[in-house]
Order: C-alpha cells, then sequence, then structure tokens
C-alpha cells in the first residue's frame, strides 16, 4: 500500500543531499524507528517504572523518614517488643 505525505521543500531537499538510496525507504525506517520508541517509552511498564523512581526518590529526601527507618534498622525485636510493654 502506498500512501503520501507532504513535506516541505527544505525538508525534502535536505533528505535528497543526505539521504543515499530511496528516500521513501528512509522515510518509512524513520517512522517506523520513532513510532516503536514512543510505544515503549508509553507502555504500562515503562510507567509504572517511572512512578516507582518517582516514589523512591522522594522517599529518599525525606529525611524523618530516613532517619525512622535507620533507627528501625538497628534495633532487634526484643527491643520493639520492650518498648510497646512500656
Amino acid at each position: 500500500m502506498t500512501k503520501t505525505i507532504h513535506l516541505s521543500e527544505t525538508t525534502y531537499n535536505k533528505l535528497r543531499q543526505s539521504v543515499t538510496g530511496r528516500i521513501d525507504h528512509f522515510v518509512n525506517k524513520a517512522i517506523e524507528e520513532k513510532l516503536n520508541k514512543e510505544l515503549t517509552v508509553n507502555s504500562p511498564k515503562n510507567h509504572l517504572k517511572k512512578q516507582l523512581i518517582a516514589g523512591y526518590q522522594l522517599r529518599s529526601q525525606n529525611t524523618n523518614l530516613q532517619k525512622d527507618l535507620d533507627i528501625l534498622s538497628k534495633m532487634s525485636l526484643k527491643d520493639i517488643f520492650k518498648k510497646n510493654k512500656r
């Protein structure tokens, strides 16, 4: 199937000067690469990854939480139960 696309004259001239071989093959390949990249970037898996990174960055910036986590990591279960009995 063949479709027609319209390019500005400037863009077409740049393509003619820089592309060796058929311009239509070059344009088709470039569009496919761009679409694949966009689909990968906007995938649900990548979206979740971005959310997890953002959450981790927020948590690591919270100094109070970091102090609490540091204290908890140094405590044993015995220490925790002793504090709860008081």
